[in-house]
């Protein structure tokens, strides 16, 4: 009969550590998927770079940063 009136806790604890694995799994897919962040200066160089922007968009994407 001991071990009968354990098996609720058992139940609750196998479903605490269920639910701690699945959020674990999920914050680390979320992680790997953000890019690294970048400063608004080289993404601004980046596009300079790419010819997205010209020379003056640049500067004055600096003087406001």
């Amino acid at each position: 009969m001991h071990t009968m009136s354990m098996m609720p806790f058992s139940m609750i604890f196998m479903w605490i550590l269920m639910i701690a694995f699945v959020y674990l799994i999920i914050k680390a897919i979320k992680q790997d998927n953000n890019p690294a962040s970048s400063s608004a200066i080289d993404i601004a160089k980046c596009r300079f770079a790419n010819g997205e922007i010209t020379q003056e968009e640049l500067k004055a994407i600096k003087k406001e940063l």
